[in-house]
């Protein structure tokens, strides 16, 4: 009994102290709902540098251009996260693209199924530049012409 509770003891100093140390380390949380403003003016300004994301844009290829491109966004992204670097950034626009490319899947399955799917994502149509061609109403289906991003 006496051993089994100092091992609980350790146990639990051990991941109270473990804990805590992530929390010192932690990033502040960037992605909040507050901060709409912010990333409506990111989306707009990643969407001005189609370098990054138009696979038909001679200056995709450019790495020049795409570094360039990367170093405005940290800049922006800066000023929500002064200790942001061009990985934080790939990682943020990659977690976006990839939240509007499953509502697109959910749009298209309920389409399918004949019912109507209201997006909860805030940002899905700011969106709409780098992932859906077009979107043309078939009757009451509406198709969705997805591009490949990567």
């Amino acid at each position: 009994s006496r051993c089994f509770d100092i091992v609980a003891l350790l146990f639990t100093y051990k991941y109270n102290s473990a804990s805590s140390k992530k929390m010192a380390n932690a990033r502040p949380h960037a992605h909040t709902i507050d901060k709409r403003s912010f990333w409506t003016e990111f989306f707009a300004l990643y969407e001005s540098l189609p370098a990054l994301w138009d696979l038909s844009n001679p200056l995709y290829k450019d790495r020049q251009s795409k570094t360039h491109g990367y170093e405005m966004l940290v800049m922006k992204m800066r000023e929500i996260d002064p200790h942001a670097c061009r990985e934080d950034v790939l990682r943020k626009i990659n977690i976006f693209r990839t939240n509007y490319r499953r509502e697109c899947t959910r749009i298209k399955a309920s389409n399918q199924m004949g019912k109507r799917y209201n997006t909860s994502l805030w940002y899905f149509h700011m969106l709409d530049f780098c992932g859906a061609k077009s979107f043309a109403k078939s009757g009451n289906v509406c198709r969705i012409v997805i591009r490949k991003f990567w």
